[in-house]
């Protein structure tokens, strides 16, 4: 009778967990179902074709927009996971005085609010003649996504024995090589993990690409709604609505094609010797 209490028991836990990941799938799911069927109203799909066409001087804005997320999101994580896999073997591999100190001061950055730092960037980016360029909108974005990407990576560096790193000197191997060869394909579940998490944040910012840029050919995704709502008819919601449809399709492909590699990186333990 106990086994059967016990297992009747498990059983109400799932149903209570599958029915709570039911309630937060439909609210995500209602609002992101609203926004399709409002993008629809008036002119039905000829609303999306309105966003595709319109035209400024001769050049289609929507796919100039794509194009500058491409290369501000792009760039980003470029060096986002560059200088982030580097920092982070470097403070859990090697010994170096202040190490833990410096790791947490970096950490402390991002319990900054972000708007208190977003001024002595811009102001920085004034002096250095950087305003209104792609790399006004990138350095922000590397500033703030960095600690991140440096939590994720380090905590996963540690779970490598340091018996890997003995071999592979033992072999002949230097510092860049052992990291570059050794230890970088062991935390790329990990590396996956930043990909995905860093991705989604710079692609749905928006605070970044309306402060550090005024240049209408440098207009990301994300100001496309609030760009259609002045260009076109206020009162008709159909192109604003489908604007916002557009901004969030590259991100659902995003994930679904990398939904295998995320679950794999989330559920890796230590890598054992």
């Amino acid at each position: 009778m106990k086994l059967l209490h016990k297992v009747k028991k498990y059983k109400a836990g799932d149903w209570l967990i599958l029915l709570c990941l039911i309630l937060l799938a439909v609210i995500w799911i209602v609002p992101l179902v609203n926004s399709f069927f409002l993008s629809l109203k008036g002119n039905g799909l000829v609303n999306y074709q309105t966003v595709f066409t319109f035209q400024i001087k001769g050049q289609y804005f929507l796919p100039r927009m794509f194009l500058n997320s491409i290369l501000v999101v792009g760039g980003s994580l470029a060096i986002i996971l560059v200088f982030s896999s580097l920092a982070a073997y470097a403070f859990s591999k090697l010994k170096f005085r202040g190490r833990n100190f410096l790791f947490i001061l970096i950490l402390s950055f991002y319990s900054i609010p972000v708007i208190s730092i977003l001024l002595p960037i811009s102001t920085i980016e004034r002096f250095l003649n950087l305003k209104d360029t792609y790399f006004a909108m990138i350095i922000p974005m590397v500033a703030i996504n960095l600690p991140l990407a440096l939590m994720i990576l380090k905590n996963f560096f540690d779970t490598i024995p340091d018996s890997f790193i003995e071999a592979a000197t033992i072999d002949g191997s230097n510092t860049f090589t052992t990291f570059f060869y050794v230890l970088l394909p062991m935390v790329s579940p990990a590396v996956v993990n930043v990909l995905v998490v860093v991705f989604m944040l710079t692609w749905n910012d928006y605070t970044i690409p309306l402060m550090f840029n005024s240049v209408q050919s440098h207009y990301t995704l994300t100001m496309a709604p609030g760009f259609f709502n002045l260009a076109l008819n206020k009162s008709d919601i159909g192109p604003l609505f489908a604007s916002i449809i557009v901004i969030a399709i590259p991100t659902i492909i995003f994930y679904i094609f990398m939904q295998d590699k995320l679950k794999s990186g989330l559920t890796a333990g230590g890598i054992k010797e």
